[in-house]
């Protein structure tokens, strides 16, 4: 996206399709990504975890669209999964500005799956054994603490990626 279009905007809670939550994941969508391992951890959260509210989109082009697709409605996740593909800076930055979480799956471990909350935590999620480690660049501060205080500063709900020609390296 065009840094200089995609800002915060205000959240419109339209996007999350009448549920209180939403996870957003942005990228590309091919076979070597791992996104289908995002859909079947929604297909977990949905079925086996009964969360009912939580919807799932995924942002990007990419050639396993029509599969990932497939893959939801087989694993009964249809109504709860969007695929947009690819869309403008000014939806995209609605997306991301509404977002309680943004993901990326580990394109070399099934299991893994990263996660960012809306104050710079970043987390990495082990779907087989449950754990969950903070990540994060620098430690986590409490909402209110004022900008001079903080190492980093983050938007909202940061996008998090992985290098689409480096599977080691984690963007923030």
């Amino acid at each position: 996206p065009d840094l200089s279009r995609v800002r915060p905007v205000p959240a419109q809670p339209e996007l999350k399709s009448g549920r209180p939550y939403l996870v957003v994941y942005l990228g590309t969508m091919g076979p070597q990504e791992g996104v289908d391992l995002m859909v079947s951890a929604a297909a977990y959260l949905v079925t086996a975890r009964k969360r009912q509210d939580v919807s799932f989109v995924f942002i990007g082009g990419g050639s396993e669209i029509p599969r990932l697709g497939a893959q939801a409605a087989r694993e009964g996740i249809e109504t709860f999964a969007t695929f947009t593909g690819r869309i403008p800076d000014n939806e995209l930055a609605a997306y991301l500005s509404t977002a309680d979480v943004c993901v990326a799956p580990d394109p070399k471990n099934p299991d893994i799956v990263y996660g960012g909350d809306t104050y710079g935590g970043v987390y990495r999620f082990d779907a087989r054994t449950g754990q969950r480690q903070d990540i994060s660049p620098a430690p986590t501060v409490s909402f209110g603490t004022p900008m001079s205080q903080r190492t980093y500063r983050f938007t909202w709900t940061s996008p998090i990626v992985f290098d689409p020609l480096d599977a080691n390296t984690l963007y923030l």
